[in-house]
Order: C-alpha cells, then sequence, then structure tokens
C-alpha cells in the first residue's frame, strides 16, 4: 500500500514515476490470466501502468522468491532484473521499487537478497514500518543492517494497520527516530478502504509532507527503494 500510496502522492506533484516490483509471488489468477497483486494496486495510482514493465518474474507460490522460482524450475537472474530497471530509469524520473519480504529474503538458492539486489542497484531505501508493538527492534535492525551494507536510509514510513494506542504509536516513533538517527518521513494512518485514499490529495499531502527527500531524489534521476 505504502507504494502505491507514494506513487499517487508523487504524480500529483508532477513526477514521471515507474512503479517496479522486480519479483511478485503469490500471483492471483483473473480473467484466466495471472497477475500480480501488488502491480494491481499500484495501478489505481497508475492507471496507465503495463504490467510487463511493473515486473521481472511473476510466480505462483506466495513464499519466499527463491523457492516460487524453484517450485516452477527456474531461477532469478538478477541481470534481468538490472537491465529491466535501466530501462525503466532511463524513460522516468524515478523508479519506485518495491522488495519482497524484507531486505534479507533470498531471491535465489545460492542466497542472493534483495539486500545485494539494492547493493548492485545503488539505490537509497525507505523502510516501511508497522506502528504498533514490536516495530521498534524490526525497524532498527533493518536499518543498521542497511547501513552496515552501504545502502543510504532516506527514512522510515511508518504503516498503521490496525488502530492501536495513540501513545504507544507516538512513542515507536520517537524511539526509531532516537535509535536510527534516520526520520520518520511518513505515517499512513489506518485505512478501511486504502483505494479511495488514492484519490484524496488532501490525504496524501498530509501523510507525505516529510518526503521533499524523495522529491529531490526524482530531479536527480535517482531511484527510491521500498522494502
Amino acid at each position: 500500500m505504502a507504494s502505491t500510496l507514494l506513487t499517487g502522492y508523487l504524480k500529483q506533484k508532477g513526477v514521471k514515476i515507474a512503479s517496479y516490483k522486480p519479483v511478485q509471488s503469490g500471483a492471483d489468477t483473473l480473467h484466466g490470466k495471472l497477475t500480480a497483486p501488488d502491480v494491481e494496486f499500484y495501478k489505481l495510482a497508475n492507471p496507465e501502468l503495463n504490467d510487463k514493465e511493473a515486473y521481472t518474474y511473476l510466480f505462483k507460490k506466495a513464499c519466499s522468491p527463491h523457492l516460487a522460482a524453484r517450485e516452477e524450475g527456474t531461477r532469478i537472474e538478477q541481470e534481468k532484473i538490472i537491465d529491466h530497471y535501466k530501462q525503466l530509469e532511463a524513460k522516468s524520473d524515478l523508479v519506485l521499487i518495491e522488495g519482497a519480504g524484507g531486505v534479507i529474503v533470498p531471491l535465489t538458492d545460492a542466497g542472493y537478497s534483495m539486500l545485494d539486489l539494492m547493493k548492485e542497484l545503488a539505490v537509497p531505501a525507505v523502510v516501511v514500518a508497522r506502528t504498533g508493538v514490536g516495530t521498534i527492534n524490526h525497524t532498527v535492525l533493518t536499518v543498521d543492517k542497511l547501513k552496515q551494507e552501504g545502502v543510504p536510509v532516506a527514512g522510515v514510513v511508518m504503516n498503521q494497520l490496525h488502530i492501536g494506542d495513540p501513545a504507544v504509536e507516538l512513542d515507536n516513533q520517537w524511539m526509531i527516530e532516537k535509535l536510527t538517527k534516520v526520520p520518520v518521513i511518513g505515517v499512513i494512518p489506518y485505512m478501511e478502504n486504502p483505494s479511495e485514499a488514492i484519490k484524496n490529495p488532501a490525504l496524501l499531502e498530509k501523510v507525505f509532507s516529510k518526503f521533499d527527500i524523495l522529491e529531490e531524489i526524482a530531479i536527480d534521476k535517482q531511484t527510491s527503494s521500498f522494502r
């Protein structure tokens, strides 16, 4: 959801954006054809999005990409993803990449991970984290790992998956900023109907008002990567 809402926000700012999911496992079937559920959601903000441009690999099984590929008798080749990314980069202000399950998730049986891909693409990361209990440990470990591996972290986006204790959620944001030295640059409130939020410019502006850094990235023809 974060990628789709951010796509909508940047498009209303006039940024020519390409939403990209290198690997999608857990495909849906629509009208007898396999579809990428995340890509279908991107289309709410970017209706002209072409499926073949939005992902490189699509697998049926909902599991880690390396296993999903093995189950279908194939393997993920990072060179294909990198070539695909370069094509998108050449015709966009910004390529918004969404990961798959976390930075350490393996893409191949050899252990090549989403983090390895991010390093090869040389892109900054935006970490999407839940707002509730347990998020401090998970988010700080993710940010620390990215920093250790030399991946710049542009910020953290907090995503409220359900209504929680406001005091806890505010403290989580404060502590994450304190421990990581990385700003929380957006808070997505709980939404029963996220598709309606994409049509609400005022809400998108409120959620992403601190995303100036990503507008600068877009101008510089760089790329932001979501986990």
